[in-house]
């Protein structure tokens, strides 16, 4: 299963900031697909906290940020449509607030023949 996320930040003088990112549940990856004001790495590794999920730079990278409230269900159902963002490499007194936003839900082949019974 692949989510497409849409990132900005809660801050009104900076909202026009984003970015969107593909995360891979099965492969634990993330990519970038555009960005404006949020710099992140093109791609990196994904690791899923039970009520969150972690991006983390590519290759044994630190931690970058955190989706809150972001989570699959046994049933491999997206728990939420949104929540917030914690941005781990920002310092305490810079700290920068965001939002992420579910735009779409796309299944793999298998997930799919699975669902129909084939």
């Amino acid at each position: 299963m692949r989510l497409r996320i849409f990132v900005n930040r809660s801050d009104p003088a900076f909202m026009h900031d984003y970015a969107v990112l593909w995360l891979d549940i099965k492969e634990r990856t993330w990519s970038r697909e555009a960005h404006r004001g949020i710099e992140l790495p093109r791609t990196g590794r994904l690791q899923d906290g039970g009520k969150e999920m972690t991006l983390y730079e590519p290759e044994g990278g630190s931690a970058l940020c955190r989706l809150q409230g972001l989570r699959l269900q046994r049933n491999r159902r997206v728990d939420a449509s949104e929540g917030t963002v914690e941005w781990l490499r920002s310092r305490p007194s810079e700290s920068i607030e965001g939002r992420w936003y579910l735009r779409a839900v796309v299944p793999q082949l298998e997930e799919v023949a699975a669902d129909i019974g084939t």
